[in-house]
């Protein structure tokens, strides 16, 4: 179970991200490869370039802080949230 303090997550996705980084990368580009082979393979799409990309960490977590600490306390999270986040994610 995550914590209520938001300091305490972040640095734990920090960590996370960082670990994860290179993984996340290779992974953006594996979908890239199948996307462009299926695209070539057909005969009636038609499109000059494909991108991806994986979102900077600090990204990520302002992203964060924009969407779901609105109308939080800044540095603690309440256990509904925290809860319904979790659901979210599995």
């Amino acid at each position: 179970m995550p914590s209520l303090n938001f300091e305490i997550e972040e640095g734990e996705f920090r960590r996370f991200y960082d670990e994860k980084a290179q993984l996340l990368g290779n992974a953006k580009n594996s979908y890239i490869a199948l996307i462009t082979a299926l695209v070539k393979s057909s005969d009636f799409i038609s499109v000059s370039k494909i991108e991806g990309r994986v979102k900077d960490r600090d990204e990520c977590i302002k992203k964060f802080k924009r969407k779901y600490l609105m109308g939080t306390s800044k540095n603690h999270l309440s256990k509904e949230f925290v809860l319904k986040l979790g659901l979210m994610l599995e």
